[in-house]
């Protein structure tokens, strides 16, 4: 099995002048790719990064972005993707977990992680990478960077996801794990050399990986919308059409948004044959929407965890739904994946019967970095396949007689808004943090009037602090997509006989005060 990087090498060989990657204002081929991140193995490797060593990317949406990506890969590191925008407290979080030996960022984000206590502390060294004449990754053609011996089980990436406890997650993602994804995507998708992949999801984001390396190893070109571009759905429109992108795996908050503002038209991405979406479930008529006005398109449901590496089931969708109450498949395990419908025992269910979905198979991540407890909670040897693992994701689900699957909800309290799977109580500890705060209860509303769903925390508060100032001050904890839209101040929470906050009680609160449902 090939490493990850190997196919920018492949491709370099192959069909140099080809595109690789383009975010509308640069654009390299792959050979000029390949040279790019060559360079950037040869700095890291020069400043002592070595074989398995964490490397954090913290750098705006550009092709230097992937060049970075890649080199760090080429130099037998793992890349730990960072947030521009993540505030100080969790950036602090996350350093102190992966402990990176360098870190690579651009020119607006150099200042800040320099004067990184943490990385200071660990003696990181900052690089700027940016295709600039002083970042050592300008230029001609270069020596492939002296590859020390690695194999498809040594760790590609770590990503970071919300947890429970108030500390992310940092799930550790191999080569082979992401490898197995991405071939499996390019065949069931039939991605070609001649495809256009549009890019969308943040580097920390596990959808990510299908932007990435579905196009590399296709050998076809990654187009990366800026963050500019991700804000207005006309320019997003506009920018794929303008690259002619052809396949678009979006976030289905995202999809729900375009729909919602009226930015679809039959005339519009004329070269775009694939839709998939995922990281949360979309309304029947946003998909209708979607069919109906682009029936010449292909639409695929993705949908997994983080932990199984990108989709565990996937679901063709082949006509638009007849009602907005259609349930959507998530459809049928991908090939060479194992999937299992669990009790609380662990026991398969009957058919028909919901259970937890259990993920078994090459898609399974090594675990959680730097957290063997909570690796082992939701890790298990696969006791129908000797020697495989699954993984427990806490999603519920129920298979029907054709064999495909339907989500039902959680077992616990994470939740997925905008795309990004949250924990409810990694929220709550951040607002309890805050002086003046003392209980914390947060929820998922109905969509208000921006069209997606909203979090909503509700604060019992002490001495003369305002629910405003709350929000406030949790703009430095957190990052943007975990704060609530409203912070609401209440006498006290409801809680059961055993002391844990009685979800149904706020919401019934929550809908008494007027809140959506």
């Amino acid at each position: 099995m090939a490493l990850l990087d190997d196919h920018v090498a492949r491709h370099a060989r192959l069909r140099p002048d080809a595109p690789a990657v383009t975010d509308g204002s640069d654009g390299l081929s792959y050979r000029e790719l390949d040279a790019a991140a060559a360079r950037v193995a040869r700095r890291l490797r020069a400043q002592g990064v070595g074989h398995g060593h964490m490397v954090l990317v913290c750098m705006k949406r550009s092709v230097w972005t992937l060049a970075a990506i890649v080199g760090t890969l080429r130099a037998g590191a793992v890349y730990v993707p960072l947030e521009v925008r993540t505030p100080p407290a969790r950036r602090r979080q996350l350093v102190q977990d992966c402990r990176p030996t360098a870190a690579l960022c651009d020119p607006k984000t150099a200042g800040q992680l320099a004067a990184d206590e943490d990385l200071v502390r660990l003696g990181a060294a900052v690089l700027v990478v940016d295709g600039s004449a002083g970042d050592g990754v300008q230029g001609g053609d270069a020596p492939a960077a002296e590859a020390p011996d690695r194999s498809p089980d040594d760790l590609a990436c770590v990503l970071y996801t919300s947890g429970s406890t108030g500390r992310p997650k940092g799930v550790m993602l191999s080569h082979r794990n992401v490898h197995a994804y991405a071939t499996w995507a390019v065949e069931r998708i039939g991605i070609t050399r001649e495809d256009r992949v549009l890019s969308t999801a943040p580097f920390y984001f596990d959808m990510s990986l299908f932007d990435l390396f579905c196009a590399l190893c296709a050998g076809g070109c990654v187009c990366i919308a800026s963050e500019r571009v991700l804000l207005f759905p006309k320019l997003l429109l506009g920018f794929a059409e303008a690259q002619g992108v052809t396949v678009w795996k979006g976030v289905s908050s995202l999809l729900r948004y375009l729909s919602m503002t009226g930015a679809l038209a039959p005339d519009r991405l004329p070269t775009m044959r694939v839709v998939l979406f995922g990281g949360e479930s979309l309304p029947a008529k946003v998909l209708r929407d979607w069919m109906t006005t682009f029936p010449g398109k292909t639409f695929y449901n993705f949908f997994g965890p983080t932990e199984a590496t990108g989709a565990s089931l996937y679901h063709r969708v082949l006509r638009a739904p007849a009602s907005a109450d259609e349930t959507i498949p998530i459809g049928i395990p991908r090939e060479n994946t194992a999937l299992y419908l669990l009790d609380e025992h662990r026991q398969p269910v009957a058919p028909g019967e919901v259970g937890e979905i259990a993920v078994s198979g090459v898609c399974i991540s090594h675990g959680y970095l730097a957290d063997p407890e909570r690796t082992a909670r939701v890790f298990a040897d696969d006791p129908w396949q000797p020697g495989q693992r699954m993984y427990l994701t806490g999603d519920l689900a129920r298979r029907l007689e054709d064999g495909t699957h339907v989500f039902v909800g959680r077992r616990d309290t994470q939740v997925k808004v905008m795309g990004y799977r949250l924990e409810l109580g990694d929220i709550e500890q951040a607002l309890t943090a805050i002086d003046g705060v003392a209980e914390a209860g947060v929820l998922v509303s109905e969509p208000g009037l921006g069209g997606v769903e909203e979090l909503v925390a509700y604060v019992v508060l002490v001495g003369d602090k305002s629910a405003a100032q709350v929000r406030a001050e949790l703009k430095g904890s957190l990052p943007f997509y975990m704060l609530p839209r409203h912070v609401h101040p209440i006498d006290r929470l409801p809680r059961s006989e055993r002391g844990k906050i009685h979800r149904q009680a706020l919401r019934a609160h929550h809908v008494a005060q007027g809140g959506p449902r």
